[in-house]
């Protein structure tokens, strides 16, 4: 293996990316996912930086060709898999042991469990009705958080805004963890949806009523079922459901407060409005290469 440095070795990328509902009207039809997955996985990996993601790995062409070209990057013994992939509770890995081991040198793939609090119910994956919904958002927040932990920097791509099962939208509820940790965060208007949403809040923007999703949990979060009692401090903010207070949260940092991504304001504007991949793919790639230095 060659033993050349690449520019962000070290660095590992949360990559939020998903279709919208509004992605093939604006030209991207669902194929279009894969495609643009694999093309931004490739161009993060080949510059040396990991890559971090939140759903469930599948036995197809694309994982194939992204761990393909990640085993091909990764330098023996790099220390963690180029690859790292979070499955929320209840969810077990798609992939068999048997390929998890093989893809291993550039993939791992972890099961998140749930909060400390929460535990005891975690064998309980046929759990149905208010219990289950509510296991499975705090499920959702807690892979959201281990994700946050493992990424030095966050890309928002589309997401849908309705039909979400945790407390926000996924791609909502991981910008704002990112906000709230001062995490680099990249926000690409290319797919709309949800990271338009969160857009628009940037840009100062009136909150519309779609946002925050409808995944109708908010009143589990003030009456956990079961009896069901949280008290950890750590965990006291992750148990709060407030789009107003996340739109706000959005709104307050604006566009100045998106400058510690490495990119000027314009260039952030220019990631909110661009229709051209590349173009993506380019602006995240020089933020990061601005704030990454190799040692």
């Amino acid at each position: 293996m060659s033993e050349f440095k690449r520019p962000l070795a070290g660095i590992r990328v949360g990559l939020s990316i998903s279709g919208s509902e509004e992605s093939e009207h604006l030209g991207f039809p669902s194929w279009q996912v894969n495609r643009t997955t694999l093309y931004l996985v490739n161009s993060l990996i080949g510059m040396g930086a990991g890559v971090v993601f939140g759903h469930d790995w599948r036995s197809d062409g694309v994982m194939a060709a992204i761990t393909g070209f990640a085993s091909r990057v990764q330098l023996q013994g790099d220390g963690e898999p180029l690859l790292i992939n979070m499955v929320a509770w209840p969810d077990r890995p798609f992939l068999t042991v048997e390929e998890r081991a093989r893809l291993a040198p550039s993939l791992c793939v972890e099961e998140a469990g749930l909060p400390e609090e929460l535990r005891m119910f975690e064998q309980m994956r046929n759990a149905e009705g208010n219990l289950f919904a509510y296991l499975r958002a705090r499920g959702l927040t807690h892979m959201r958080l281990q994700l946050a932990e493992r990424s030095a920097a966050r890309l928002c791509i589309g997401g849908r805004v309705h039909g979400s099962s945790g407390r926000y939208p996924g791609i909502v509820e991981e910008a704002l963890i990112a906000l709230n940790q001062n995490m680099p965060l990249y926000l690409a208007g290319i797919w709309g949806g949800a990271t338009q949403q969160i857009i628009d809040a940037v840009q100062g923007r009136e909150m519309p009523s779609t946002f925050g999703g409808d995944s109708g949990v908010g009143a589990l979060y003030i009456r956990p079922p079961n009896g069901i009692e949280e008290r950890a401090e750590l965990t006291q903010g992750d148990r709060v459901l407030d789009p107003i207070a996340a739109w706000s949260a959005f709104r307050h940092a604006g566009v100045a407060g998106l400058i510690g991504n490495g990119l000027t304001e314009s260039e952030n504007e220019e990631l909110f409005n661009t229709r051209v991949l590349k173009r993506v793919s380019d602006l995240v790639l020089a933020g990061l290469s601005r704030l990454h230095k190799p040692s």
